[in-house]
């Protein structure tokens, strides 16, 4: 009696779905600023409300005084972040946040000094109140000083206390988020266009907050091991 062959199973069916790439880590950010109230309880506060976790003495560095010192500030973290990455390599970003007002003749030699270091800069002149006026309409484009920022700001936003810390109120600010960098973007292009250097009134603040809304969706970073 002849045996019978044994019956092979039927693979299964390969699926024709593909997983997504795996997205990229965020990179770890460091953050040096002129002010000790404004600019970083806005950040701070603007990452949480996007997931991602900055916190002020760890991520966020502030006051560090004059844009000059403010760089000095981010270079020394730098190169600490440097050191570390010998041992626990991981994307890393370092960007100082600063205003032009009275400084204007200091900002140029200061934005190369960055470039070359590999600091990015997000800049507003005369200062960042500008960024805040962005998101409401109309958007400032009529030359200004600091203080008149500040008024027209504190017009606008009835928290902001021009005498009392200077807080943006981010509940205030949210609704005109994408308005605010499509300003921000447009006083950028124009000044491009027109050959204007260190255009009054402009912020490319909008640069620095897209960078942690993306990384509000990439998950965390994972240091890598140093090869043995």
């Amino acid at each position: 009696m002849t045996a019978r062959k044994p019956v092979r199973p039927t693979p299964p069916a390969r699926s024709l779905r593909t997983d997504p790439p795996p997205r990229p880590p965020r990179p770890d950010l460091i953050i040096c600023c002129e002010g000790g109230n404004t600019e970083p309880l806005y950040l701070e506060a603007f990452a949480a409300r996007h997931g991602v976790h900055l916190k002020r003495g760890t991520h966020i560095f502030g006051p560090c005084g004059v844009p000059e010192t403010v760089f000095e500030c981010a270079l020394k973290k730098k190169k600490e972040k440097d050191h570390e990455n010998r041992r626990n390599r991981t994307e890393f970003k370092v960007w100082i946040v600063i205003d032009v007002d009275e400084h204007a003749q200091r900002i140029p030699g200061l934005l190369k000094r960055a470039e070359n270091k590999g600091i990015e800069v997000a800049l507003s002149n005369p200062c960042v109140e500008v960024w805040a006026l962005y998101h409401f309409d109309p958007p400032p484009t009529a030359e200004l000083d600091r203080y008149m920022a500040q008024s027209k700001l504190q017009q606008r936003m009835p928290s902001y206390d021009k005498d009392q810390g200077k807080y943006f109120d981010l509940g205030m600010m949210n609704p005109g988020y994408e308005k605010a960098v499509r300003n921000a973007r447009q006083a950028r292009e124009c000044a491009e266009r027109e050959g204007t250097h260190l255009p009054n009134p402009s912020s490319s603040l909008d640069r620095l907050m897209e960078l942690i809304r993306q990384m509000g969706s990439r998950p965390q970073p994972t240091p890598a091991s140093n090869p043995a």
